[in-house]
């Protein structure tokens, strides 16, 4: 799925304008005048941006129902977008302590997975070898929605 730029949530659309920002501050020539604008200040949002729809349902979801949590955790500051649709959220308190998505081409199965401290716990947001109808009682957000609360009460127990 390729989204606009202007439909991704407003914590996306700002990591990702600090993103180029980054990226074009990191490759431009020194000014003489010495100014001191900032790139982000005229960098744009891509026209479209890849992010796997169940990176996406995770995502929406920690902005609209858990915005509280990760801006506790400084998680709003660390987005970033992979290629493949995946994402990862960086605890800016600990280099190595991290929340992801991931796809297993081995299981055929959706990851959101945690790290801290040499603890890792990995929550299935989806197994592409069931069927869709097999047995499942509550809709994929709501699954996926339940996998992202099990991650915070995770994280939230080694704090």
């Amino acid at each position: 799925m390729n989204l606009k730029a202007a439909s991704l949530p407003l914590a996306l659309r700002r990591n990702w304008i600090r993103y180029l920002a980054s990226r074009s501050s990191g490759h431009s020539s020194s000014s003489s005048s010495g100014s001191s604008s900032s790139a982000a200040a005229t960098a744009s949002p891509p026209e479209s941006v890849y992010v796997h729809p169940l990176s996406q349902i995770v995502l929406v979801y920690m902005q609209s129902n858990r915005h509280d949590w990760i801006i506790e955790k400084q998680l709003d500051k660390s987005l970033r977008l992979h290629r493949d649709g995946t994402f990862v959220l960086q605890f800016q308190d600990d280099s190595s302590s991290r929340i992801w998505t991931s796809y297993d081409p081995n299981d055929k199965k959706h990851w959101l997975s945690f790290q801290r401290n040499q603890i890792q716990h990995r929550f299935m947001l989806q197994d592409n070898l069931m069927p869709a109808w097999h047995g499942k009682r509550k809709s994929l957000p709501e699954r996926i929605h339940q996998s992202v609360d099990e991650l915070i009460q995770a994280v939230d127990e080694l704090d």
